[in-house]
């Protein structure tokens, strides 16, 4: 299981701090976690201000679609670490 972004992002970064393997991308509207680089820690979950990070297996049906809009764009967006 992996945490996903869900809609709301404000891109403020908190998130991606406390990350410990670099699973976080960025394009211009938001950030999206790679699930294959994420080891459900959970510790971007409480980082999150907006509270739109949630564990996979707790996403609420109508926010679902988000894990594969996280899967697809990190294949191909930029990865981002708390020094970018």
């Amino acid at each position: 299981m992996a945490s996903v972004i869900t809609k709301g992002c404000t891109k403020c970064k908190k998130c991606v701090e406390p990350c410990p393997v670099d699973a976080f991308h960025e394009d211009a509207d938001t950030l999206v976690i790679n699930p294959e680089t994420c080891i459900d820690c959970g510790a971007c979950i409480p980082a999150c201000p907006v509270g739109i990070i949630y564990a996979e297996e707790d996403l609420p049906d109508n926010l679902k679609n988000f894990k594969d809009i996280n899967l697809e764009k990190s294949k191909t967006l930029p990865i981002i670490s708390e020094n970018n």
